[in-house]
């Protein structure tokens, strides 16, 4: 059997199918990771959001009913603003994480679309190759059929000058 004639191109259409199987199941990590950093932001603000208003309650709870100084008020409104600007924090990364496993599935669906089109043109050449070894198998049984005819002719010559000079 011959060599088919564009092996060299079936390998690289094998390794860039393999490397785009591979991005592909990077890319499907990177989601699923993705999803569970915005898993664990929404846990983190719900048992926050959860917190925070006994919080407040409880510093409310130390100065209420109570004469204290104005820094002392002061110093309550600061606490309570530095827990509502943690709160509006923990929004602001379910935002980022909400932003990032969206990029993380379009660039999922990009490398899904090249996997799939690399396996494509990596069939289109299996698909001609299994033509040609089949077209090269006809070919060959041809020239062999071919050698044979002309080796009987040579065969059928030789018997009948070997006949005629009476040997």
């Amino acid at each position: 059997m011959n060599a088919y004639p564009l092996q060299p191109l079936l390998s690289i259409r094998a390794f860039r199918e393999d490397a785009a199987k591979r991005e592909a199941e990077f890319r499907r990590s990177a989601t699923e990771r993705a999803g569970q950093a915005l898993a664990e932001c929404r846990q983190e603000h719900e048992t926050y959001a959860a917190w925070r208003p006994t919080e407040e309650k409880a510093l409310f709870g130390r100065i209420q009913n109570r004469e204290i100084p104005l820094s002392t008020v002061e110093s309550f409104k600061q606490n309570v603003l530095i827990l509502r600007a943690r709160e509006q924090e923990l929004l602001e990364a379910i935002c980022h994480a909400e932003k990032e496993l969206e990029a993380a599935k379009i660039a999922e669906d990009a490398a899904s679309a090249a996997c799939r089109q690399a396996s494509r043109e990596k069939l289109k050449i299996m698909e001609h190759c299994e033509l040609w070894s089949a077209e090269d198998v006809v070919r060959r049984e041809r020239a062999a059929e071919a050698e044979l005819e002309e080796f009987q002719g040579r065969v059928n010559s030789f018997e009948t000058d070997g006949a005629a000079t009476g040997d």
